[in-house]
């Protein structure tokens, strides 16, 4: 049971997370855990000619499992007592199913490479308290932020801001909003005049620079002409 509970609910472990990856500072509670994240730092093909080296995305991780897997095996360990042998697995399904989208908000910590450059507000915790944020509100302190308000003010315009996206739904959309989502970016780049461009950041490695990739694009961005 605890086998379990440690491989399918980690968050809901009580433990300390004394093991901290080396590459991007995210700790785990055991240190299996850290070994197979340590995995991702890993490059997973070198080039014999030049040396360089590189990562497989997801997808391809994915088709070098299913074809280093030996299926008629698995599927006789589903029914090891069973009379029955397979002989010949002659067609494969496979089924992508999109990820619900969740609310714009911080996960666990933000990588160092954020928390410690000087040239961005990485707005990770409370200025005045020092308390890490936990909320969905993310999206309306850049906004705050944003507009010029100083850190110490932020909490109190980004409540106020998030006030006035509320009342310009419908009042049958306000009880169910919990925050953000990509999807509504459209909407409140127009409501409050802005053109809002989100990136995802992924450091593969302690040498290698972050890589950035456009997630979000506004509608419509005015040019300088």
């Amino acid at each position: 049971m605890l086998r379990h509970q440690r491989q399918k609910h980690p968050d809901d472990d009580e433990s300390p997370r004394q093991y901290s990856c080396q590459f991007c500072s995210k700790t785990f509670r055991y240190e299996a855990n850290l070994r197979k994240h340590q995995k991702l730092h890993t490059p997973t093909w070198t080039c014999g000619i030049c040396g360089r080296s590189g990562f497989k995305n997801s997808a391809e991780l994915f088709l070098d499992k299913i074809q280093d897997t030996d299926w008629q095996e698995f599927v006789r360990r589903q029914k090891p007592n069973s009379k029955w042998r397979v002989s010949l697995l002659c067609n494969v399904a496979l089924h992508i199913y999109k990820v619900t989208e969740q609310p714009i908000g911080r996960g666990k910590r933000l990588p160092s490479f954020i928390v410690e450059n000087r040239g961005l507000d990485a707005l990770e915790s409370n200025y005045n308290t020092g308390q890490v944020y936990e909320d969905s509100f993310c999206y309306f302190r850049c906004l705050a932020r944003h507009k010029g308000y100083h850190l110490k003010n932020l909490e109190k315009k980004a409540k106020l801001l998030r006030a006035e996206y509320l009342n310009s739904l419908p009042e049958n959309q306000r009880k169910n909003e919990d925050g953000v989502r990509l999807s509504d970016l459209y909407y409140l780049d127009k409501l409050f005049g802005v053109n809002t461009l989100v990136y995802t950041l992924e450091q593969c490695g302690p040498s290698q620079k972050p890589i950035a990739t456009l997630l979000h694009r506004p509608a419509k961005v005015l040019s300088k002409a």
